[in-house]
């Protein structure tokens, strides 16, 4: 399963003039606090004889995750997951997503605080698909993302959503170190730095998840297998990002770009059934495909995971000493865009860097 669950909200976003922008800031505000006034403390749900065993069981496993995050992650220690919501539907925010029809870059958002995002976010499906319409008929390729968590950056406390709860145990412990990630480190203006830190403290921390929890029965294999088809897959479709990237920058005719574009997503698709053929009947990426691939969708692949490698290298090269670590990070973060961008470069190569 592809890990793109985030969509960063503010609500002190609402602070902002302009006709335009109010009916965007008023659902996101809205929606959030409508989630928030809905926490239920699970200290308290777990002593109530009104949850199901089943809950119980889910939500002693969050907060041994979360002791966990704090322990030996050295994320925040604060009240974030240690309350649980059940907002009653399968994904909490709709995050659109567009890119120009002969690019792979994202399309930028900008919002007060924030700064700019490669995506949208809305509480109201009907609305994303709306404004994903509108950018269509602009000649954007567009996606809306369903997303079942969202981090508002230690601003509130985030709770625990059923939307994500009964996932797969090393999935349910890595959505949190994701989004509790964001607590730490948050650069403005770069989407990609951003979500590739929180995967890579994601990954970091299931494998350490796993080994913790050597008594759970099958629980490294599983992780171990799925790690592997999640990596060949993304470099999969990383490998046909840089094609289209290669196709967009030749002077050629917009109808032949716009040809051969096809022809690759065609070869695409026909791929990744081949690709599929020694993964003995795991289908974990079917639905990601069956949705349609296009300019949009292979942008968000490579927000979440372009700078995956530098991080885990950086982070090696501390010797894994998350504290360490974040300090190093935040060093990069605080340099300039084009600068920063040549130390990750670096690293990717896991070449030791000065900044």
């Amino acid at each position: 399963m592809i890990r793109l669950q985030l969509s960063v909200l503010f609500a002190g976003a609402v602070l902002l003039s302009g006709c335009a922008t109010v009916g965007y800031y008023s659902q996101s505000v809205g929606g959030h606090l409508r989630v928030w006034a809905k926490r239920q403390d699970i200290e308290m749900l777990l002593q109530s004889e009104k949850t199901s065993d089943r809950l119980k069981q889910r939500l002693k496993l969050v907060s041994e995750i979360r002791r966990f995050a704090s322990r030996e992650l050295k994320l925040p220690k604060n009240y974030s997951f240690r309350s649980y919501v059940d907002i009653r539907r399968d994904s909490i925010v709709y995050n659109v997503v567009a890119a120009p029809e002969f690019s792979v870059e994202p399309k930028k958002w900008c919002f007060p605080v924030l700064g700019c995002l490669a995506y949208k976010g809305y509480f109201n499906r009907r609305r994303a698909v709306a404004e994903a319409l509108k950018l269509k008929r602009q000649g954007y390729d567009v996606a809306v993302e369903g997303v079942t968590a969202y981090s508002t950056l230690g601003w509130f406390s985030d709770p625990v959503l059923n939307t994500f709860i009964g996932r797969s145990e090393d999935q349910l412990a890595g959505l949190i170190f994701h989004e509790l990630t964001h607590q730490v480190i948050y650069i403005k203006n770069d989407t990609t730095f951003n979500e590739s830190l929180a995967t890579a403290v994601e990954l970091t921390g299931i494998e350490r998840w796993v080994r913790h929890r050597r008594r759970a029965p099958g629980l490294a294999k599983a992780y171990a297998a799925n790690k592997r088809y999640e990596q060949a897959f993304i470099r999969f479709a990383l490998g046909y990002r840089r094609r289209l990237k290669q196709l967009y920058a030749r002077a050629i005719p917009d109808s032949e770009k716009r040809r051969q574009k096809k022809k690759i997503l065609a070869q695409m698709q026909q791929a990744y059934r081949q690709l599929k053929k020694g993964w003995g009947g795991y289908s974990g990426f079917d639905a990601w495909m069956a949705q349609g691939v296009n300019n949009a969708r292979l942008s968000t692949l490579a927000t979440y995971y372009t700078h995956v490698r530098s991080f885990l290298n950086l982070l090696a090269q501390h010797q894994g000493d998350m504290r360490a670590f974040y300090r190093a990070v935040k060093r990069i973060g605080a340099l300039p865009k084009e600068q920063r961008d040549r130390v990750l470069s670096r690293l990717r190569q896991n070449k030791k860097v000065s900044y």
